[in-house]
């Protein structure tokens, strides 16, 4: 026994305690909803007239253009109502590309584009704009041989 009450009742009392904290903090929980991440975007996006568009999500940026390897000039991205930047480039030759953003004087990889294109002086991101079968870098369905290790 302690003090007036028995050891099973104290042990009782806390557990009703522990059983409405946690009825309690699952009310609250249910109550505030957690703000909902954005969807994920698709960049780069390639199409079949080898056009690739590009977006990038910042919100806060003022000023978004893209460096785009092959161009002499940054292209200047347009902000939607959702933060997020695009541009389209015009048809590309088969190939693969170095690119990167440039949001408020920062460059920035593609976070969206796990193709990356390692450079001495920076990494840039890469698309490739897809190309005839007849190209060296292109995958084809070509015939395998098998190999046989003798000893």
């Amino acid at each position: 026994m302690v003090g007036r009450y028995s050891l099973p009742h104290c042990r009782r009392a806390a557990s009703w305690r522990l059983l409405l904290f946690l009825i309690a903090g699952a009310a609250i929980r249910g109550t505030a909803q957690a703000p909902q991440p954005p969807p994920p975007l698709v960049s780069p996006e390639v199409t079949a007239d080898n056009r690739v568009t590009f977006r990038f999500r910042d919100p806060n940026a003022k000023e978004v253009t893209l460096t785009l390897e092959g161009t002499t000039q940054p292209s200047p991205m347009q902000k939607d109502e959702q933060g997020v930047w695009s541009v389209t480039s015009g048809p590309l030759e088969p190939d693969f590309y170095g690119y990167s953003f440039v949001a408020d004087g920062v460059s920035l990889i593609d976070p969206s584009n796990p193709l990356m294109k390692p450079n001495l002086l920076h990494t840039q991101s890469q698309v490739h704009v897809p190309g005839p079968a007849s190209l060296s870098w292109e995958l084809n369905d070509v015939p395998r041989g098998v190999i046989h290790r003798h000893f």
